[in-house]
């Protein structure tokens, strides 16, 4: 094949993958306002019907973020096309971040009849990185994961340290990857065509640009069709050499002796957060409602509450307005700590009008939260 032979071929490729996205792009916007139109009508024909309108608005809802993931996904590639995709690097804690990527993609992955499970090394380091960025891209890696592995199969969310990189790696038991394919995986427009239809193929191509801005690399794995795949992304840990292997701590801790009460429905974001602050030099007690809360509180008081607000059954605010109100009298001052994932100035209002001391977003950001541990901790032995 001569140069202009291959040139020829590689300009058919590129076109072909367009036309193909663009026939794809239109399927994924079509379809979801093809459902609102629908149920917009199920609605007017039936407008007093609560179960409809309850089921109406759920799919409304879905169909509303479906939307708006591919129009960010959209803008994502045009962005980097131009050179304008950009990440905003601060110290990270990996350990929330992951975990809040797992939480989110929890129902998918139980709709889908997938096991999705998480492991993390203990004392993993901190790293440079943009938080929101970094769990999109963990998100995207899981999320093709579970699209691309059958009911009963496992996706396996881990990392580990290695000298001066961290691996975080997404392993499936899903369909493989052809080894033709692997070359283009991370390519725009890029997509198996023995897949379902679903998903425009651009979740690798955005997760791959992320990656490469924080300073890593990201690779796919597969042995071929129905021996699952691997994605491996490496990050470098900074201010650190290769020869290093374990990490010595570079202060002394800042809880020592500051006894915790942390409550969380997500039993990985508990562990995860337990295992920081203990490291920290706290003493934690671990909950998982608010009632299991309000029984440690009467007969273990804390020195703080940190606790989640968006809990089923009782949430944070009714929670603290409990202890506030008919709580011991050494727990109605209980210095507490909300943990949201909503991080908008008016909830963080609304959560300090309520009697919270301080509101901390989630993703976690550790070092925010161990400096107001300890601030309220003082407050409260003084």
């Amino acid at each position: 094949m001569t140069a202009d032979d291959a040139t020829r071929t590689e300009a058919e490729r590129a076109i072909a993958l367009r036309d193909r996205f663009l026939a794809v792009v239109s399927h994924e916007l079509r379809a979801p306002l093809a459902t609102l139109l629908l149920w917009e009508r199920a609605l007017r024909d039936a407008p007093d019907d609560p179960e409809l309108r309850t089921r109406a608005l759920d799919a409304i809802r879905r169909c509303a973020e479906l939307q708006a993931r591919i129009v960010d996904d959209l803008l994502d590639v045009a962005r980097a096309a131009t050179g304008k995709l950009r990440v905003e690097l601060q110290p990270v804690e990996l350990a929330p971040v992951l975990t809040a990527a797992v939480q989110e993609l929890r129902p998918a992955a139980a709709s889908a009849g997938v096991h999705l499970l998480l492991q993390l090394e203990p004392l993993l380091p901190r790293i440079e990185a943009d938080a929101h960025r970094l769990r999109q891209v963990i998100s995207n890696l899981l999320s093709n994961a579970i699209k691309f592995t059958a009911a009963g199969g496992n996706v396996t969310l881990s990392v580990q340290r290695r000298r001066a990189n961290v691996i975080i790696t997404v392993r499936d038991t899903g369909r493989g990857i052809k080894a033709e394919l692997l070359p283009h995986l991370f390519e725009p427009f890029s997509q198996d065509e023995s897949s379902s239809g679903e998903g425009m193929g651009l979740g690798l191509a955005i997760a791959r640009q992320l990656v490469e801005l924080h300073g890593g690399t990201i690779r796919a794995q597969s042995d071929g069709p129905r021996t699952g795949a691997s994605f491996v992304v490496s990050l470098p840990v900074p201010g650190r050499t290769g020869a290093e292997t374990t990490d010595v701590p570079s202060a002394p801790p800042k809880l020592a002796g500051l006894r915790v009460l942390l409550v969380d429905d997500h039993r990985e974001m508990l562990d995860a957060l337990a295992h920081l602050l203990r490291a920290a030099g706290a003493t934690v007690e671990c909950v998982e409602s608010a009632a299991a809360a309000w029984q440690t509180i009467a007969t273990k008081p804390p020195d703080v509450l940190v606790t989640d607000l968006a809990m089923p059954v009782e949430d944070g605010y009714a929670l603290l307005r409990r202890i506030r109100s008919e709580g011991p009298s050494h727990a109605r001052a209980l210095p507490a700590v909300a943990l949201s994932a909503h991080t908008t100035t008016a909830e963080r209002t609304r959560s300090l009008a309520a009697g919270f001391d301080a509101h901390v977003g989630k993703p976690v950001d550790l070092e925010r939260l161990l400096d107001t541990l300890a601030k309220l901790g003082r407050r409260r032995i003084a």
